[in-house]
């Protein structure tokens, strides 16, 4: 996973961490043991993948907003111009 080695069971935990609300959802949905979850977050090569997982995850989620953002905020305006044309017009 991203040139780190690590087994199926830890890139599953990885996964399940990055989806789950908890440790120990998580060490739950990787059908690993919550204590062994917990040991690897101390391993530095674990948590060097992991943290490079969420930067990644960090990044594209900032990156679909600054692509969305504007088409969102005229979609938002487009709307509120037609609720309140809609508003207007009842009242004449």
């Amino acid at each position: 996973m991203l040139d780190i080695e690590l087994t199926p069971s830890q890139d599953r935990a990885i996964v399940a961490l990055m989806s789950e609300p908890t440790v120990a959802a998580a060490a739950r949905a990787a059908k690993v043991g919550n204590r062994t979850l917990h040991t690897w977050l101390h391993d530095e090569t674990f948590l060097a993948a992991y943290r490079r997982i969420k930067r990644t995850t960090f990044e594209h989620a900032i990156g679909l907003t600054n692509r969305f953002s504007a088409m969102a905020v005229h979609t938002l305006a487009a709307r509120a111009w037609n609720l309140m044309m809609c508003c207007t017009a009842s009242r004449t």
